[in-house]
């Protein structure tokens, strides 16, 4: 039979090789391997998160702890900076600081109010310079002219505030007036600052009688009735070239229509 006719050497070789798998079996093979190293990969990644966001949580706590709730950066110290006329004890007291707590949780905003309430006082920051100290910066209230009042001078301030008190008289004009009143003082330290060299080289003081009539007196016995604070930019231009005019009263209370006599 022709079947049998074969090549007996091709036969031998067809029978003796192996049966080699179909090319898709060696694809899902592959693929297989590949998810499974990706899988562990995956697993690797989520493993190392975790332990970082572990980390992460045991140095945040260990921070908070710190700064919060222990004494490692607890408040020891206190830095008064910019003052003159009151002095450190003073600020120290007013502010009221509680000491030995961790200087996160001190109330700076409370301090500030506190330090602010000093009559010396214009202006206050408070802040924190780790690890131990709390910074209080003072500007303090400047005189802008004395009230005289039982033989001692009062230190007026621009806002009528009185803040200081001296047996010695400052290189500043003196105001007289009936009562400690703030807007009143207020209004008679408007005018002093107002006032042009040509007053202030002959003033004797400022009598503010009241908000409506504050008076000059000047060393040579003339008067300024200046009225009210209002305009006194106006009134201060208005009076130089008054004052060339010999008079003993000048009325600039008007200063659109001043008047001598």
């Amino acid at each position: 039979m022709a079947g049998f006719n074969r090549d007996p050497d091709k036969r031998a070789q067809e029978l003796s090789a192996p049966e080699m798998p179909h090319p898709s079996v060696l694809g899902i093979a592959d693929m297989t391997a590949a998810l499974q190293v990706r899988k562990l990969r995956q697993r690797r990644k989520a493993i190392k998160r975790w332990l970082l966001g572990v980390v992460a949580a045991i140095l945040t706590g260990t921070a908070v702890w710190a700064v919060f709730f222990s004494d490692l950066l607890a408040l020891t110290q206190l830095r008064v900076e910019g003052n003159s006329i009151i002095s450190v004890d003073e600020v120290v007291t007013a502010a009221q600081a509680p000491m030995n707590i961790p200087l996160a949780r001190v109330d700076v905003a409370a301090i500030s109010e506190r330090v602010a309430a000093l009559p010396q006082v214009a202006e206050v920051s408070v802040g924190r310079s780790w690890p131990h100290t709390l910074r209080i910066s003072i500007v303090e209230r400047t005189v802008v002219c004395q009230r005289l009042e039982g033989g001692v001078y009062q230190w007026v301030s621009a806002d009528g505030v009185v803040f200081n008190v001296t047996a010695e008289r400052q290189d500043v004009p003196v105001v007289r007036t009936a009562t400690i009143d703030a807007q009143l003082l207020a209004d008679a330290a408007t005018v002093v600052v107002k006032l042009p060299s040509v007053v202030l080289d002959f003033l004797s003081e400022v009598q503010a009688i009241s908000r409506d009539m504050i008076v000059i007196e000047l060393n040579d016995g003339r008067q300024i009735l200046w009225g009210s604070a209002d305009d006194s930019e106006l009134k201060a231009q208005v009076i130089v070239p008054l004052l060339q005019v010999a008079a003993t009263v000048y009325d600039v209370s008007a200063p659109g229509h001043p008047v001598i006599r």
